[in-house]
């Protein structure tokens, strides 16, 4: 709803994963997970050049003791273009 409301609006998506498993298998499903939040928003009526992703991998900043599922995660940042 956002972005249709405000065309100055672009999204930042970041996915995430726990530290199970190599890093190329994280990589690729931290894309994944990413590819699957930008479709959805998309399928929303978000615009896709203002719909920006990228998978991370594990996630490096995780707390110490931090809930594994919390680290299997996608960050969804609002951005306003500058003017």
């Amino acid at each position: 709803k956002e972005l249709q409301a405000n065309p100055a609006l672009t999204v930042d998506l970041e996915g995430y994963t726990d530290p199970t498993g190599n890093k190329d298998y994280n990589v690729t499903l931290s894309q994944r997970r990413v590819e699957t939040v930008r479709r959805y928003l998309i399928q929303q009526g978000a615009e896709l050049p203002r719909v920006h992703s990228v998978g991370m991998g594990v996630a490096g900043s995780a707390a110490k003791g931090e809930e594994v599922a919390k680290q299997r995660r996608v960050t969804v940042r609002l951005m306003i273009a500058a003017e």
